[in-house]
């Protein structure tokens, strides 16, 4: 049997023929790697057979590798290029006019997978045009209709052909423009005694070693389709309506900075907002499955006020309970949501 072998392209087509979608927070999102790759001495083969794959040790099928019992082979033999080879080769070519050669190697340590690229495929013609496929709210000439069952923005809902129940996330392009510059805009430049450094540690009054932070850029954002959660959070608004007589308005800074067209979706009658929760990206993952567990109240950074979710009109003061996480993709990383809330008839509280 011929050796595990890995199999690598020059052209970005030919590795795209071999990526699959992913799911989750990956739905309708590839990948692939950009490496770099020891060729060595190569061997140059005319024929290629895909008729087998490898399998990752996991037992996931790897399409980028060429597996034991892959058929690269000058003489039409499975493997036997690779496993006749080896010893005088270091690595096999096939090359391809109009430059897509294929390249073999069987060495792990011939590679170094340096670039890690999370992808969507898009139309040649919008590759240099910032638009993004997806319905956004952000973008939306006219206002959803509140008789809706879901926003109509939403890719999950609306659809005769969709499912009636899901929960999925989908990544944001252009709309994570919009969120951006409404962090920004509702970024507050003060200090306060839950600001901490990027050491983790409390900063103290007046910053005397310039720790304080001047904002926050978005690396990736998604949006949260869930039927579950959705009709759970119609179910409230409605009894929320139906018992309060009347609430007392109040004026969000991320209301403000919306579009019209965004401000009219929300319930202004039951003081329906956006509204910031920082968190960790673990733990945002979790309450994007499963909602807001509230028996969790306080096991980040206290409660003031009581067990409850905390939630915050300033980009900067979500930022105060963010947290990174210490492993895993997002080591390094900070979180946030940006959540609707219906806040109905408040209780203001002028200290704590």
């Amino acid at each position: 049997a011929a050796p595990a072998c890995w199999r690598f392209a020059e052209d970005i087509s030919v590795a795209a023929e071999h990526a699959k979608a992913g799911s989750h927070l990956y739905s309708e999102s590839y990948a692939m790697l950009l490496c770099r790759v020891v060729l060595g001495r190569q061997k140059a083969t005319c024929k290629m057979s895909d008729a087998s794959r490898g399998t990752s040790e996991s037992g996931s099928n790897v399409n980028d590798s060429a597996g034991s019992s892959s058929e690269w082979s000058d003489d039409g033999g499975a493997g036997g290029a690779l496993a006749d080879s080896m010893e005088a080769f270091d690595s096999i070519v096939r090359p391809v006019a109009g430059g897509q050669a294929q390249f073999v190697v069987a060495d792990s340590a011939q590679v170094y997978p340096e670039y890690a690229l999370v992808y969507e495929p898009t139309a040649p013609h919008l590759l240099d045009t910032p638009v993004c496929a997806e319905p956004s709210q952000w973008t939306l000439q006219r206002p959803a209709a509140r008789s809706s069952v879901y926003p109509l923005y939403w890719q999950s809902a609306n659809r005769s052909d969709g499912p009636r129940e899901f929960h999925n996330m989908f990544p944001l392009i252009t709309s994570k423009q919009v969120l951006q510059g409404l962090a920004g805009k509702t970024w507050k430049d003060k200090w306060t005694r839950d600001r901490r450094g990027h050491d983790g540690q409390p900063i103290p009054k007046g910053d005397p070693f310039g720790d304080m932070p001047l904002g926050i850029r978005i690396v990736k954002a998604w949006r949260l389709e869930s039927s579950a959660l959705w009709s759970r959070y119609r179910e409230h608004l409605a009894w929320l309506q139906m018992s309060r007589d009347s609430c007392t308005a109040i004026t969000f800074k991320t209301t403000e900075n919306l579009k019209w067209t965004i401000r009219r979706q929300l319930r202004s009658d039951v003081n329906e907002a956006y509204l910031w929760h920082g968190s960790s990206p673990r733990a945002v993952l979790g309450i994007a499955t499963e909602g807001f567990n509230i028996d969790l109240s306080g096991t980040n950074r206290g409660s003031m006020f009581g067990k409850g979710a905390y939630f915050a009109e300033c980009s900067s003061k979500a930022d105060e309970y963010s947290g990174d996480d210490c492993e895993g993709y997002f080591k390094g990383c900070f979180a946030m949501l940006l959540c609707r809330v219906a806040l109905g008839n408040p209780q203001t509280l002028l200290r704590a």
